[in-house]
């Protein structure tokens, strides 16, 4: 058994076996529907390896969506990523999911998410965008007007919903992108009132990682080079003070260590004076 990265190296080798069963593998797994190795598939990229029609094909003969629908979250992400690689399936994988006893509500819960107080600080940035909700949209009023009378009320309630998903962004955000939709969600989220009521529900130092509030840069030891940690003032690897520039400097007596590179912390080694040595 050839492992799973290794198969995938061969296929971009340009070995013709290797390529096909690398394919076959990613598919079985795919099949499986269990949400964590869909997961796993999408974030490595393997899902790209196939064309529309061999996807198309998956989706047909295998019980991919009915397995993933137990995860909202994994719907969510699904959609989202078929969205971007398969634009043309979207309205096929819609489709599927409405057939199912709860399709209408696991569409609509994938397009939620949890107001925890953790999410609720990123949710305008966590949420689906519009471009996804859009052409979720678009492909529904395709589906109404195939589709029965059943599905078709489920697909007017969801049309519905993404209307006031859309309606919401822009109201929020009007006419804001890039780094001005990022200065908004600041000045918004961000106001000493909403992080004063967020006190006692979301651990602060989260709070300001999240979104690189107050986040110090990380530095680099003008002596050895190495990264100093964040909210320390001295170099781990060879004793400099950050920031210090004056000279006079003399490293650890245990450090091995030229500026600009090689050489390392012996932790093992037996600490000895500098004075020692030089009076031996």
């Amino acid at each position: 058994n050839i492992s799973f990265p290794l198969l995938r190296e061969l296929a971009k080798a340009g070995d013709p076996t290797a390529s096909k069963v690398f394919k076959e593998e990613i598919a079985l797994r795919l099949e499986s529907g269990y949400p964590s190795v869909v997961q796993y598939l999408i974030n490595q990229g393997y899902l790209k390896h196939f064309t529309i029609f061999e996807f198309k094909t998956i989706l047909d003969s295998t019980d991919l969506i009915k397995n993933l629908s137990s995860d909202p979250k994994m719907v969510s992400r699904f959609l989202i990523y078929c969205n971007f690689k398969f634009p043309t399936l979207l309205e096929e994988i819609l489709l599927q999911i409405l057939k199912l006893p709860e399709g209408k509500n696991i569409i609509l819960s994938s397009m939620s998410i949890s107001e925890s107080p953790r999410i609720l600080l990123m949710r305008p940035y966590l949420r689906p965008n519009s471009r996804y909700l859009f052409n979720v949209k678009t492909a529904l009023e395709k589906l109404l007007r195939e589709t029965d009378e059943k599905i078709g009320e489920d697909i007017i309630d969801i049309i519905h919903e993404v209307e006031i998903k859309l309606k919401g962004q822009e109201n929020e955000f009007p006419n804001t992108i890039g780094k001005s939709r990022l200065e908004a969600l600041m000045k918004n989220h961000f106001d000493n009132k909403f992080m004063e009521n967020l006190k006692g529900k979301v651990p602060f130092p989260f709070a300001e990682k999240l979104l690189g509030k107050n986040k110090k840069p990380q530095s680099k030891c003008s002596y050895c080079g190495k990264i100093i940690q964040q909210g320390q003032d001295i170099c781990e690897w060879c004793g400099h003070k950050k920031d210090d520039d004056e000279g006079g400097f003399f490293p650890y007596p245990f450090i091995f260590k030229p500026p600009g590179g090689g050489g390392g912390l012996m932790k093992e080694a037996e600490l000895v004076s500098v004075k020692v040595v030089a009076q031996a």
